[in-house]
Parts: C-alpha cells; sequence; structure tokens
C-alpha cells in the first residue's frame, strides 16, 4: 500500500538523529553525500497514474528530477543528505502542480496527487514531453486563463513577446528567467486585451528605433489598450521605457492596471503613465537607477504609493496634457495620488514639481503643475 510520508516527521526524525549523533559517545558525523532518493507514484484524483510528470526536487540553488512511467513511478537519486529541507514539486501540464517541503533520507517514498486545472498550465523551455521551445509558440496556442510556466533552463530567451489574450505568464525565477528584446523595439507587449497576469521574469535590452518621437522609445514590458493586469515580481532593466501604459485611440483605454514588487533599474524612463491611462496603482516597486523614476503624462486618479523612487537623475517628470471644453481651473482637475513613498531620505513632504500641457479653444500653452506626497516614507522598504 502506497503511503504519503509527512514532511514533519521525516524532518523532526532527522533533528533527533542529529541530536543523539551529538550526544552518542563514538558517534560519527553524517557525512554529507548524494546518497539521497526520492521515490513514489503520482496519480490523479481518481487514482489513476499519470505518465510523464515532472517531479523536481530543490536543494541549494540547483536540483535532480525524474519524469513517471507507464505506471506513474518517478525515481529522483543523487539527492544529498543534509539537515535542511528540500523543495519537491510535481507538475504536469494540464494538472495544478503539488508541492511539499521534506527532510530527504537515503531511500525516502512520496505519493503525488495532482488535481487537473482548471486552467490549462503549458510549459515552455523544460526537458519533459510537451514543452514549447518558443514563449511565443505557447501563447500562440493557449486560450483564455491558462497559464505559461516558463523555466529557466533553456533561459535567456530572445524573443519579442505579443500577449493578445488572458493569461497567466510565469516565469521560474525571475533572477535566472530572462526575455531579452536583443535590441528590438519591445520586448513583451500587452495589447488590447484584459486581464494578463506577468511575473516571474528579467526583461530586458530593448532600445528606440532611430527618431525624435515617443512612439519609437523602445519598452520593456507595453501596456496597450489593455486593462486589469499585474505586473509584479520582475527585473525590468536596461531599456528606453521600462513599463509603458498608454492607448492609441480615445475608444479605448488603459485603466485599472497594477505594477507591484518589481525591480526597475537602468532605464531611461522606469515607468512610463502614458496618456489614456488611469486608475493605475504602482506600490511596492523599487525604482533606481534610472535616468527619470517615473514619467506621468496623465492626470487621471493613478495612485503611486509605497516604492522606494531614489538614485534617479531625477524621480518624476511630471507633464500631463490637458483639454478642457468647458475650459475649468487647472486647480479643478482630478491629480494622481501619491503616498508614502521612500525618496532617498527622510522629509516631511515631497513636492513633485511639474508642467502641464494645456488646450482650449484652439489655444495652447503650459502652465505649472504641482502634486505632493504628504506623507512620505522615512526610510526605504525592504521590498
Amino acid at each position: 500500500m502506497r503511503k504519503y510520508v509527512s514532511s514533519a516527521v521525516v524532518s523532526c526524525l532527522l533533528v533527533m538523529t542529529a541530536l543523539l549523533g551529538s550526544t552518542s559517545e563514538g558517534a560519527t558525523p553524517v557525512d554529507h553525500q548524494n546518497d539521497g532518493t526520492l521515490s513514489g507514484y503520482v496519480n490523479d484524483t481518481a487514482m489513476q497514474p499519470l505518465e510523464g510528470a515532472r517531479v523536481r526536487v530543490s536543494f541549494h540553488e540547483t536540483y535532480e528530477e525524474d519524469y513517471t512511467d507507464a505506471s506513474g513511478y518517478y525515481h529522483v537519486t543523487n539527492i544529498p543528505i543534509c539537515y535542511c529541507l528540500k523543495n519537491a514539486t510535481a507538475s504536469k501540464s494540464g494538472y495544478e502542480p503539488d508541492t511539499v517541503w521534506l527532510g530527504i533520507t537515503e531511500n525516502t517514498t512520496l505519493d503525488f496527487m495532482l488535481t487537473r486545472a482548471s486552467s490549462t498550465y503549458r510549459y515552455v523551455g523544460g526537458t519533459g514531453p510537451g514543452n514549447y521551445s518558443s514563449i511565443q509558440q505557447a501563447i500562440n496556442e493557449a486560450t483564455t486563463n491558462d497559464i505559461i510556466y516558463v523555466y529557466d533552463d533553456s533561459s535567456p530567451y530572445y524573443e519579442t513577446i505579443i500577449v493578445n489574450r488572458s493569461i497567466h505568464l510565469i516565469g521560474e525565477n525571475k533572477e535566472t528567467t530572462v526575455i531579452d528584446g536583443c535590441g528590438q523595439h519591445t520586448v513583451v507587449k500587452i495589447v488590447t486585451n484584459n486581464n494578463v497576469h506577468l511575473s516571474g521574469f528579467t526583461i530586458q535590452n530593448s532600445t528606440r528605433v532611430p527618431s525624435h518621437r515617443d512612439d519609437w522609445r523602445g519598452r520593456g514590458i507595453e501596456i496597450l489598450a489593455a486593462c486589469y493586469c499585474e505586473i509584479t515580481n520582475n527585473i525590468i532593466r536596461n531599456n528606453d521605457i521600462g513599463i509603458l501604459l498608454h492607448n492609441y485611440v480615445w475608444s479605448y483605454y488603459t485603466h485599472t492596471n497594477a505594477i507591484s514588487h518589481n525591480e526597475i533599474t537602468q532605464n531611461t524612463n522606469g515607468i512610463t503613465l502614458g496618456y489614456g491611462s488611469w486608475d493605475t496603482t504602482v506600490s511596492h516597486n523599487n525604482i533606481q537607477g534610472n535616468w527619470y523614476g517615473i514619467c506621468i503624462r496623465t492626470q487621471y486618479s493613478n495612485t503611486i504609493h509605497s516604492n522606494n523612487i531614489m538614485r534617479n537623475w531625477r524621480w518624476v517628470l511630471l507633464w500631463p496634457e490637458i483639454s478642457w471644453p468647458d475650459g475649468p481651473a487647472l486647480d479643478e482637475i482630478d491629480h494622481n495620488i501619491w503616498t508614502e513613498n521612500y525618496w532617498g531620505s527622510p522629509r516631511p513632504l515631497k513636492i513633485i514639481f511639474g508642467r502641464a500641457a494645456v488646450s482650449y479653444d484652439h489655444a495652447f500653452w503650459y502652465e505649472r503643475y504641482l502634486e505632493c506626497d504628504r506623507t512620505p516614507a522615512q526610510q526605504p522598504y525592504e521590498l
């Protein structure tokens, strides 16, 4: 009869063994050799064996893995025996992955049970059967709510990505799962589609097409006429614009998107909130080492809070364009909301200077435009 092994029980046994070894007369220390194994079966919820499921055991920034045979059996070898917990994960396309932390001994057994995913999982860059060789190929074959999981095995991915459907695009590790634009105009473009989630990547090396126009500036991530998207837990670097949100015709808008927990560095503009973007939340990001930290060309109720905005040549470029058919005063417009950001040093408040391009009744002029973080953080966040 197959039995599930409790990671807590295994861990306790390892700790007890260590304590006995340290106090028993004549005891010898455990030799940390790569002689541990993990074996067992992977089944579905009907207890039918799953062939081709991958079981990976991760430890000390590396891993060992095996794939199940027709009976669902796997056997992972060459695992070091030591007093740390290992992460064991079973995964197969079309099923929710199952993961557990446990101690590994010489002959550890563990069965996995995988539940069929409500969303289809598609895998890119791994070594198992059915893996896609490119991210764009997986996107092209995905349907709404699919989850595309990109392994770092084949990183860097020299691709330019167009996401035109509602999916989750997830990298294995943001430090090592790299999408490199290799000098192309845009690395990842999310266009006219809502509810896209992007996380776990380094996105780098876009460049501008030679021109003085903003539209030709290179973008790491571009959100164009798309709403309810999340960009989280990425590294965005070495781009002309790290993240750009905008629209291309006024019948489409780019609104209610979230940018959080990203490292945004070494770009000309870290984040640009362009024309037609509104209700964007920018929070808990490290925005540093850019020429401009944030460039805002809209005044529509974006919220920027709890970020580290520091060591940029200029924190914020504030330059909205405002056109009013009835010509209200500039101080009546709906400003962006700034709160609890860290600006490189303690300060009682942070005044953000800018200028607005105002047009009314065929006339056009610039006016001084101010926004303010009234409650800035007094020390940097650990994000």
